[in-house]
């Protein structure tokens, strides 16, 4: 070897010897700072636990950019501007999030959660979808789709989306409701009035199935059975100027106006303006009857 050759294996020698020092250096200083976000996290919700909103987000905000390709960091910083109602702030932190970490299936269904609360059920499902490819056999991927599809009108995938929820999860409350929805709108009642009685059993006090169940029972004729479940929705959350205008208005479909009347009375001292009990009121007292009026 000449040396030349001998110089320049030598040079090669060192600078790699040199580019691996630096890789072990930045690398080390990665993992620390990431070690140290994560105990920022962690103490992020500790003071979340105890009651002290501002110091946790503080303490997120510093995880975040002390390690900005943290998960956890990101997400954690996600939860915070989610409960200040700081949707877009929180998408485009849950994004950064399954950035950092793409197998994530839990990311991507939150993130679906923040675009559906952003009016994006499109951009949700696509989300939710991507979580089904990494978790396949997760219920409540499937239920939280369906969901979306019954809000675009696609009810046949809504209904797919939410037999495969059940079959997955069948104790899961949102899985029942799902299929229901899904159910009702493609015209299904029974299946769909099955699906909510299942629903309700696992959560006895979700004023929503109440009030689907009484829509259903609506259209299907069964008045009295109706009025039994909006009696219970309305016992539950009593004031809801719409729930007392549907309750009335099936008082009235079974010749019980004296009912209707109260419950329309009730309706209108929530909402003035409500013209289902406004129309209801006239039919049920004979004469015609004004907000304002119906709430003295």
């Amino acid at each position: 070897m000449t040396r030349t050759w001998l110089h320049l294996c030598l040079v090669v020698c060192g600078l790699g010897a040199l580019a691996t020092a630096g890789y072990v250096a930045a690398q080390s200083g990665r993992l620390q700072a990431f070690a140290e976000s994560n105990a920022l996290v962690d103490k992020a919700q500790d003071l979340g636990r105890l009651g002290r909103p501002r110091e946790s987000l503080e303490a997120a905000q510093e995880a975040a950019a002390l390690a900005p390709d943290n998960p956890r960091a990101r997400r954690e910083l996600a939860m915070h501007f989610i409960a200040r109602g700081e949707l877009r702030e929180a998408a485009q932190e849950l994004r950064a999030a399954f950035a950092a970490n793409r197998f994530d299936s839990g990311i991507a269904r939150e993130l679906a959660a923040v675009l559906g609360g952003l009016r994006d059920p499109r951009g949700a499902m696509g989300w939710l979808r991507r979580a089904a490819r990494l978790e396949p056999y997760n219920g409540l991927t499937y239920a939280m789709l369906a969901s979306y599809l019954t809000q675009v009108g696609e009810f046949g995938s809504a209904r797919a989306a939410g037999e495969r929820a059940v079959r997955l999860a069948p104790q899961l409350q949102l899985a029942q409701f799902s299929l229901g929805l899904a159910c009702w709108k493609s015209g299904d009642r029974e299946r769909a009035g099955l699906a909510f009685r299942q629903a309700l059993a696992l959560n006895p006090s979700h004023v929503p199935t109440l009030y689907c169940l009484a829509g259903v029972a609506g259209d299907m004729g069964r008045t009295n059975e109706a009025i039994g479940y909006l009696v219970r929705a309305l016992a539950l959350s009593p004031d809801t100027a719409t729930g007392w205008a549907a309750l009335g208005a099936e008082y009235l479909s079974v010749h019980r106006p004296t009912e209707a009347a109260r419950a329309f009375r009730r309706a209108l001292q929530l909402d003035p303006k409500d013209s289902i009990a406004q129309q209801g009121m006239k039919e049920a007292m004979g004469k015609p009857v004004h907000g304002r009026e119906a709430g003295q």
